[in-house]
């Protein structure tokens, strides 16, 4: 992973805010979970889908790479691919 694709990541879990008439980009708190599983899925994926394990958990079964339904409706991102076993998948919709 190189500093480009970390920058992307930290961009689109930002959002625009007004201080003094300026914009600028803010993440707050409550995404810093989201953005931390971000890059270590784009840290480790690769190792954790050759072990067949979620790469969220390590625990279970990995399903087929799926679009993030969290990435998704968060930051309408529909590129980025997932493969987070069912249990995962529930708990990213229950955060929605």
């Amino acid at each position: 992973m190189n500093i480009p694709e970390i920058k992307e990541i930290l961009r689109q879990a930002s959002v625009e805010v007004d201080i003094q008439g300026r914009k600028h980009l803010a993440l707050f708190e409550t995404d810093f979970e989201r953005v931390a599983i971000e890059l270590v899925k784009k840290l480790t994926l690769t190792d954790v889908s050759s072990s067949g394990k979620c790469s969220r958990c390590e625990v279970n079964d990995a399903q087929s790479e799926h679009n993030c339904p969290y990435a998704e409706e968060i930051n309408n991102d529909s590129d980025s691919l997932c493969d987070c076993c069912s249990d995962c998948e529930h708990e990213c919709c229950m955060d929605i």
